[in-house]
């Protein structure tokens, strides 16, 4: 009997143990499947001027299966601190003078990539 009982507790613990392991790699393979969701998303930070233009923009190349999120900030120096720290792909708000002007003062490792249209940008 002592064997019998002693079989039952392994046998138990064995089951135990490997669903620990499946709950274990199925969480991770959960994990990793919504990480490479994440990393199929372009988002862009952009100023709230540009938001129903930039919008219909992603509509459109979602047609061709490339998903954008667009970011609305209304402080002029966080899109590039979020690009910075990688909390957004890229941003859609400034001119080039702008940016010169925010990579001499912050140092930050930014880089124009395509140039855009301005047209919130006035003389006032």
């Amino acid at each position: 009997m002592t064997n019998s009982v002693s079989t039952t507790k392994n046998r138990k613990t064995w089951l135990i143990g490997l669903a620990v392991v499946i709950l274990i790699g199925a969480v991770a393979v959960y994990r990793y499947s919504q990480s490479q969701v994440q990393q199929d998303v372009l988002t862009i930070g952009i100023s709230p001027p540009y938001a129903e233009l930039l919008q219909s923009v992603a509509d459109e190349v979602q047609k061709q299966g490339i998903q954008v999120k667009l970011v609305e900030f209304s402080d002029w120096h966080a899109p590039n601190v979020a690009v910075q720290n990688g909390d957004i792909d890229a941003n859609f708000f400034q001119q080039s003078v702008f940016l010169r002007n925010a990579i001499r003062e912050t140092r930050y490792d930014l880089h124009a990539f395509a140039t855009g249209t301005g047209s919130h940008v006035g003389l006032y």
